[in-house]
């Protein structure tokens, strides 16, 4: 017969367990830590049925958060985020939907889409409603997107338009508007400029400076183009500022780059900041000067 579970490695473990739950508060969860964490649980697992008179629900979540929240990225992160849960269901636990979004966020950055949909599934069967709607379906397009699922996800993002709060709405809708500016696909991202209520500085940023490089292959329409920036919050004054630099800076690079596309674009950062003072095209010089 087995000896039982040593009472101070418990105690050691949960003492682990509850210093990282302040680091994480903080956000200085450590990779050397989390190893030592997890090496102490994994010496528990040895003996599960005594496991369970020892570990709350609590305790397992606590674990899978910390596991998730690590700063440093890897594979491994991640798998050990899907074997705790899988422990957690052996165990007899009942995981709660907090839980299983951090397992589809496990299979998302492992890119198995195939876990992430019957992941979402056992959700949905589980807590019916409660997991199409807010952070858990927020944590299914971010795993489709890890994926790189990208058609699907902004499927799904389109059904979500009156379930999703903000931020998360548009935090999703940049995510995904930079995958298609990556693959070239402009035009859905202006679409989903159109639809975000406060599209991020990094995609109208990005999607400004894909405009000037490619300009001479994009069919969208200028004026169209214009209107989206113009309605749309455009990011703080500094960085608006830079972006005129780089207006400068890229002409005479390309061929299809000339003066008239300097005055468009000036154009439009300048209307659609109202504290952006006017500016001529002689006076780039002085901008460049004012940012620095």
């Amino acid at each position: 017969m087995e000896p039982p579970l040593p009472p101070e490695q418990v105690a050691r473990f949960k003492q682990r367990l509850h210093t990282m739950e302040t680091q994480l508060s903080a956000n200085t969860v450590r990779r050397k830590s989390v190893n030592a964490l997890w090496n102490s649980f994994q010496s528990l697992l040895s003996r599960p049925s005594e496991l369970v008179s020892h570990l709350q629900p609590q305790d397992i979540a606590l674990l899978l958060t910390i596991l998730a929240r690590q700063r440093h990225e890897s594979r491994e992160k991640w798998q050990r985020v899907v074997e705790t849960f899988t422990h957690t269901i052996r165990l007899g636990y009942r995981p709660s939907l907090m839980d299983y979004a951090l397992l589809l966020q496990a299979y998302g950055k492992l890119g198995d889409v195939a876990r992430v949909e019957q992941t979402f599934a056992s959700m949905i069967k589980t807590f019916g409603r409660q997991a199409a709607q807010g952070q858990p379906r927020a944590a299914l397009i971010t795993a489709l997107v890890d994926c790189k699922h990208i058609k699907q996800a902004q499927q799904v993002l389109l059904a979500s338009l009156d379930t999703l709060p903000e931020p998360d709405l548009s935090h999703l809708a940049s995510l995904i508007g930079m995958h298609h500016l990556k693959t070239g696909n402009i035009h859905q991202s202006i679409h989903l400029l159109h639809l975000t209520p406060r599209p991020h500085a990094k995609l109208i940023n990005q999607l400004m400076r894909v405009y000037i490089q490619h300009m001479h292959a994009i069919s969208t329409p200028k004026s169209r183009l214009d209107a989206v920036f113009v309605t749309t919050t455009l990011p703080p004054e500094p960085t608006l500022t830079t972006f005129v630099q780089d207006i400068h800076a890229l002409q005479g690079h390309h061929p299809f780059y000339t003066p008239h596309h300097v005055r468009i674009l000036t154009a439009v950062v300048m209307r659609g900041h109202p504290t952006f003072q006017p500016i001529k095209l002689q006076d780039l010089r002085r901008v460049e000067t004012h940012g620095q």
